[in-house]
């Protein structure tokens, strides 16, 4: 698709187009193509989560060169809708909380965790 330019669809990305691309080339090992994927594509991301999806693909990469204040930083300006990326987000902070050796921090993630599995979905049939 990027060889044949079709990734960019009305001058815009499919921000799951966007985070798919660069998870594949990451989760393979290409950490120089994948960071310099997000420098070509990260300003036709598209729609209302287009921040929170830059800054999460810079903080995998953050956590991967062991920089985890600058991963923090990027975690920061993450805020999503959908459980699955508020999962993928709470899973990086546990990451980088063990990492720092930031137990408090680590345990308070656990318990939000905790209290998210406990706490219905709205609209879900239980």
């Amino acid at each position: 698709m990027i060889e044949n330019d079709l990734l960019i669809h009305n001058g815009s990305i499919d921000p799951g187009w966007f985070r798919g691309v660069f998870s594949k080339a990451f989760n393979a090992g290409e950490i120089k193509y994948a960071e310099d994927f997000i420098e070509k594509y990260k300003d036709f991301v598209a729609g209302d989560e287009k921040v929170s999806v830059v800054n999460h693909v810079y903080a995998t990469l953050e956590i991967h060169k062991k920089n985890y204040d600058a991963a923090l930083k990027y975690l920061e300006k993450s805020a999503y809708q959908h459980l699955n990326d508020k999962w993928s987000v709470k899973n990086m902070y546990l990451t980088i909380y063990y990492e720092k050796n930031e137990y408090e921090h680590f345990l308070y993630t656990v318990d939000s965790i905790n209290t998210s599995l406990k706490t219905p979905v709205s609209g879900a049939i239980i």
